[in-house]
């Protein structure tokens, strides 16, 4: 879709990910691990930039959905069946499923999916922390890191994507505008929202704001949870886009619905990436503290 002016914009695409890993960085607090961060950046860009080109698949999504109003077409979406799909009444309850008891909700779909995908690369990341803490040996201690430093550049690609509202839905691209029906709005999304100042802002967050608190026990619901939040806010981009075109300038006008949609879509991409920070920065760290933990001794069983 036509851009009505000459600043450069982003979104959810390379750099993208890459403010959600620095900003997650540089959130950390001062540990050990920060400076191994620093040095092993190149390494651990090149694993996040990778899952995209050579690691592709259905661990990168979710399809939280409806049991009803499938699509069964082909070709692009058409517009208003979204605008039916992701109603208010359809958010309103889907959020209601996940209130009592809070934050519990319906089981997530099975298989591959982006959530088992963080799983395992936190699991991953906590393991080789520990390796790389009690190795002495310095050839494999190297060895270790760099295996570390994939196991950290997945981690942060899998919490981007889990983070990013499109990854969790079957309908993950549709047209952005009716002039336009082969400009999908993912794209929209990944290229043409935030501005340069918006990821630099994003890769360097006030160190103020706190992490989220997490534990071995607590994290799976509380990705659950981030899962939900994440598709919620498809309905709230759907609202936006049913919004700008219910206006019929803008609906006549393709630019200025673009510049609309802008204005619409950075607050919830802002949001939700600041969210993904928050939490690559809070795994990172509970996988640090695991890594320290000296394990506990087994008790022998006295023979009687």
């Amino acid at each position: 879709m036509g851009i009505s002016d000459t600043t450069p914009r982003f979104g959810w695409d390379s750099r993208g990910h890459g403010a959600i890993r620095e900003g997650a960085f540089n959130r950390l607090p001062q540990t050990p691990l920060k400076p191994f961060l620093q040095e092993s950046r190149p390494f651990i860009a090149a694993s996040d930039d990778s899952q995209d080109i050579y690691h592709k698949g259905p661990h990168h999504f979710i399809n939280l959905e409806l049991p009803v109003n499938r699509f069964s077409g082909n070709g692009p979406l058409p517009l208003d069946f979204i605008f039916r799909h992701f109603n208010p009444n359809a958010r309103q309850w889907l959020a209601g499923l996940w209130q009592n008891p809070p934050g519990n909700g319906p089981a997530l779909p099975q298989g591959e999916t982006v959530v088992t995908a963080t799983l395992t690369a936190y699991r991953d990341t906590r393991r080789l922390m520990r390796q790389v803490i009690e190795t002495q040996d310095a050839g494999q201690k190297e060895t270790l890191q760099l295996a570390l430093s994939d196991a950290i550049g997945r981690l942060s690609h899998y919490v981007g994507d889990l983070f990013m509202p499109l990854h969790s839905t079957t309908y993950h691209d549709w047209p952005i505008h009716p002039a336009f029906p082969q400009s999908g709005i993912h794209a929209f999304l990944e290229q043409a929202v935030l501005t340069p100042n918006d990821l630099a802002q994003l890769a360097n967050p006030p160190k103020t704001s706190p992490l989220p608190e997490l534990t071995a026990e607590t994290l799976e619901p509380f990705l659950k949870r981030q899962v939900l939040e994440s598709h919620l806010a498809v309905y709230d981009i759907v609202q936006a886009q049913q919004t700008c075109l219910a206006n019929p300038w803008a609906a006549a006008n393709p630019y200025a619905c673009s510049t609309a949609l802008r204005t619409a879509f950075r607050p919830i991409l802002l949001s939700r990436m600041t969210r993904a920070q928050e939490t690559l920065s809070a795994l990172l760290n509970l996988a640090w503290q695991q890594a320290n933990q000296q394990p506990q001794p087994q008790q022998k069983t006295p023979r009687k």
